[in-house]
């Protein structure tokens, strides 16, 4: 369980399941991060490195500088900015906030 932080205009009621989408781009490793993930996968591809990581039962990707020292197997932390989050409502999937970006 993690607390996360949204983007301003957040209209939501307490209690709302909502679906938060991060770009890949947008989320990075960071030992302060409130996520906790597991790497699954290191793909070096020149001047970045894409990561295939576990978050729970979920599976996402991120993209770090190439110079990362990081392999399988190995638990990080992440974060991410909050104003480019996109946030849906997780009934209807309608995007709750629009998001500039």
């Amino acid at each position: 369980e993690a607390t996360l932080g949204l983007p301003q205009g957040a209209a939501l009621s307490e209690g709302q399941d909502i679906i938060l989408g991060v770009r890949p781009e947008h989320l990075r490793v960071d030992p302060t991060g409130s996520l906790q993930a597991i790497v699954e996968v290191v793909e070096p591809m020149g001047s970045e490195t894409h990561l295939t990581c576990a978050l729970g039962k979920t599976s996402i990707r991120l993209i770090e500088a190439a110079e990362i020292d990081i392999r399988p197997g190995v638990a990080i932390h992440l974060s991410f900015d909050a104003a480019k989050a996109h946030v849906f409502d997780a009934l209807t999937q309608a995007r709750l906030i629009p998001v500039e970006g």
